[in-house]
C-alpha cells in the first residue's frame, strides 16, 4: 500500500488525491504486468504452434 492513502485523509488536498491515483495506477499496472508475465509461458506455446 501506498504511503500517500494516508496524506489524503489527513489533508484533503487535490494534489494529495492526485498523487494517491498515480500510485493505485501505478500499483494497478504493475499486478497487470506481473499476471501477464505469468500468462505468457502459457500464451507463447499457443500462439507459435
Amino acid at each position: 500500500m501506498c504511503q500517500l492513502e494516508k496524506d489524503i485523509k489527513n489533508a484533503g488536498s487535490r494534489w494529495t488525491a492526485r498523487k494517491v491515483k498515480e500510485c493505485n495506477l501505478l500499483e494497478y499496472s504493475l499486478l497487470n504486468g506481473i499476471s501477464l508475465l505469468k500468462s505468457l509461458p502459457i500464451l507463447l506455446p499457443t500462439v507459435y504452434r
